[in-house]
């Protein structure tokens, strides 16, 4: 067996990770107690004239589920948060925590765990969840629809945000899977409840099912890429150093390196066998670990036996042989024999004599099929003394039907694109997406906010150093990502519907996305922060709709949140409403005036994609060609819809429904009307604009994450960033005049008294 290198994911160990969605479910399960029956609230009164006996049971009011709701939500908040802290206090290389919950399955080769793990992507994405969830959380439980909503929406609610933090902390596919699925369900289930916003409720459930029918269909495709990405990490080292495949996994030693670090082989000599050594196993979880032919296993500080995950168990310097053992268990005995122990049924995994010493770290990693997310990439990073990285050139030369047919790591990245597409609602499989536009507005902001369109940009970034391998995996999601993004700014502009307006602005934002995740090959940081600044701003824009549905529900046609009978919102009379929104559109377009979230997010995006170099050089300038002019459709179409809600003609004598939302909705608009301004600064705004080298706080946070993703950028000159710039600012501009021109402040006085602003939008739909 060679000897190998890392560098291998160094963790750190946690003991209360399963808090962060441990309370949202519990508060979904009790709101679900009471929604069904199986819990009722006691002590209401017997009416008039009814039988003698015990005291009815009613539900539980709306107002004390939305309690609930926004308790569990805002504790897992504050636990994720908690957390981030613990992240930024540890160094930059080490920043992953790691919890063992219990065994999920094993079967044969197959081994995963409840083990959940925090990072610095998953920690982005966590607290988004979390903190918008609470946002959102508050908004319904203070507004007006909050009765309509019921008991059924807020058990739906929590069980959303619960799943998601699921998918996002798993530590390896199988358990991210009952988190993706968790998702979709929940989804639907929110989409379905309460009054409808747009349609009637049938409708809406329909088109709901419809969705979760679509998803589960590209599902298929991602279980199948997971499970061709399994066999084919499937092999071993023989006994000569040669990689055999289709064998089962083993493990094998690796220094842990730091990023950086060109140690290209474990400790030998005399000096690597003086002073102290340290062991690290995090594969296969609840394992016994035997140092050389001893019998007792390792002890922890307790004096009892030391069990898998472990960090930097002390060891004396020295040659060592290790035997992990999943399945052994024991129990105690005498003093002479303090543990009795019995073998279990599968085979030890045995690593032949190590030197430890010089104060090295050897961790121990596992080759082979797995569906650990850091096993996956400690395996693809790994070197032999050669320099050689055999399990990655195993995976990258394995063809499916022989020589010259499609590799095998591009038809498992193709086919989980497919499964990242369609819940990242990329056409053609976004119908589902705007089905959700006929449910409460609520769930349209946690489903296109921090939700389900999340998840697919968070897959792909989390398998980046797979999808690196690929390059027409890469063009894939940069082709359907382009295509995406024209197409959602194009139909965005001529909607008549304001919620459906937004959800194809949302659209095309996730087209940019996934563009930038084609155009990095797997490095996602600009993917992140992109759905994260959108995420806020579309949280904020469809709140803020949702206070001028409520206040102008009289007015609606049919139900339907239609521009041309909801405009002339009066924004004197909805000063908050309106100024969130207007903060918005602005962040979002990057329009009339830049450096709120969308400038920076989409400015990045263009970068990215211009100067790729994992993309034809055709393929990438099309694809920027194609973010700019989705950035001025976008433009015009976000601030058409402003222009048409406060602007036409007034009504003579404005309803007392008009009037905005609770103080709790209110006091959230507010605060995200802030995050969306200065978000994007804060997390985008990098010394490299005015001649610096430091990057944006974003790129270094997100940078351990993708450390070992094989890169390959290109170099962009400052006057190619200047030029972009000039191109997006332009762009967006442009479409916030034209916006104007024909739609707001621009129009003739005259033409304004008549409400000519909003039939000129008519024949648009």
């Amino acid at each position: 067996m060679p000897e190998l290198s890392g560098p291998i994911q160094p963790v750190e160990l946690a003991s209360w990770l399963w808090l962060i969605p441990l309370f949202p479910l519990l508060g979904a399960l009790l709101n679900a107690s009471y929604a069904t029956g199986l819990l009722r609230v006691g002590g209401e009164m017997p009416t008039e004239g009814a039988s003698k006996g015990p005291p009815a049971r009613r539900g539980l009011p709306s107002s004390t589920a939305a309690r609930i709701a926004v308790g569990s939500v805002g504790l897992s908040a504050v636990t994720t948060l908690l957390y981030c802290g613990v992240l930024v206090g540890l160094p930059a290389t080490e920043r992953f925590l790691l919890q063992h919950v219990s065994r999920l399955v094993r079967v044969g080769t197959l081994d995963a765990s409840v083990d959940l793990a925090l990072d610095p992507l998953s920690a982005t994405l966590a607290s988004l969840v979390t903190v918008l969830g609470l946002l959102v959380a508050v908004h319904a439980a203070g507004s007006r629809e909050r009765e309509e909503l019921g008991v059924r929406f807020f058990a739906f609610f929590g069980a959303f945000v619960s799943a998601m933090l699921v998918l996002l902390l798993a530590d390896n596919a199988l358990l991210a899977l009952a988190g993706w699925q968790g998702v979709a369900l929940a989804g639907a289930g929110m989409a379905s409840s309460g009054a409808p916003s747009s349609s009637d409720a049938g409708g809406g459930a329909r088109q709901a099912t419809h969705g979760v029918v679509l998803q589960r269909g590209a599902d298929v495709a991602l279980v199948s890429g997971l499970a061709l990405l399994f066999w084919g990490l499937g092999g071993a080292w023989d006994a000569h150093g040669e990689y055999q495949p289709d064998l089962s996994p083993r493990l094998v030693a690796a220094v842990v390196t730091a990023e950086g670090e060109t140690t290209s082989s474990l400790p030998s000599g005399d000096r690597a066998l003086k002073g102290k050594g340290y062991l690290t196993v995090t594969a296969l979880p609840d394992a016994l670990v035997y140092l050389d032919e001893t019998r007792t296993p390792l002890v922890d500080a307790a004096g009892l036996p030391l069990r898998t995950p472990f960090r930097r168990h002390e060891l004396p310097g020295g040659a060592h042989s290790v035997r992990v053992a999943p399945d052994d268990t024991f129990h105690r005995g005498d003093a002479k024999t303090p543990f009795v122990l019995q073998g279990g049924v599968l085979a030890n995994y045995t690593i032949p004599r190590t030197a430890f010493g010089a104060d090295r770290e050897v961790g121990l990693a596992l080759v082979g099929p797995t569906l650990r997310f850091r096993e996956i990439r400690d395996q693809l990073v790994v070197a032999d003394g050669r320099g050689n990285h055999p399990g990655r050139d195993v995976l990258t030369s394995r063809n499916l039907g022989g020589v010259g047919g499609l590799s095998l790591v591009t038809a498992a990245c193709l086919l989980l694109a497919l499964g990242a597409a369609t819940k990242g609602a990329q056409v053609p499989l976004h119908a589902w997406l705007l089905a959700t536009t006929r449910g409460p507005v609520a769930a349209s902001a946690m489903i296109q906010g921090a939700g389900t369109v999340v998840a697919g940009v968070y897959l792909v970034a989390r398998l980046g150093f797979v999808f690196s391998l690929s390059s027409t995996a890469s063009a894939a999601l940069a082709t359907v990502g382009a295509a995406t993004a024209l197409y959602g700014a194009a139909r965005a502009i001529k909607e008549t519907d304001l919620l459906r307006l937004l959800t194809f602005c949302t659209m095309s934002q996730l087209g940019l996305a996934f563009v930038a995740l084609g155009a990095a090959a797997g490095v996602a940081t600009v993917a992140v922060f992109q759905v994260a600044t959108h995420a806020i701003v579309v949280t904020c824009l469809l709140l803020a709709a949702g206070s001028i549905l409520r206040g102008r529900t009289g007015d609606a046609k049919d139900g339907r949140a239609d521009l041309r009978s909801l405009g002339g919102v009066d924004g004197k009379a909805m000063p908050v409403t309106a100024a969130a929104y207007r903060v918005g559109a602005m962040a979002l377009s990057a329009a009339p005036i830049p450096l709120l979230a969308g400038f920076w997010s989409t400015r990045a995006v263009l970068e990215e994609t211009y100067a790729s170099g994992a993309l034809p050089a055709a393929l990438g300038k099309g694809a920027a060609a194609v973010a700019v002019v989705s950035m001025a459709l976008g433009s015009f179409a976000i601030w058409r819809s402003y222009y048409l809600l406060f602007g036409g003609k007034r009504p003579k004598r404005p309803r007392p429904a008009a009037a905005e939302t609770a103080i709790g909705g209110l006091w959230v608009l507010k605060v995200l009307g802030a995050l969306a301004a200065v978000a994007g600064l804060v997390l985008g705004a990098s010394a490299r604009d005015v001649g610096g080298s430091a990057g944006p706080l974003i790129e270094g946070w997100l940078a351990p994450v993708f450390a070992t993703v094989t890169s390959r950028e290109a170099e962009l000159g400052v006057g190619d960033r200047v030029g972009l710039l000039g191109l997006a600012l332009a762009a967006a501009y442009g479409g916030w005049a034209m916006a104007r021109r024909r739609h707001g402040e621009g129009l003739a006085p005259e033409a304004r008294a008549e409400g000519t602003s909003a039939p000129r939008a008519e024949g648009t739909r």
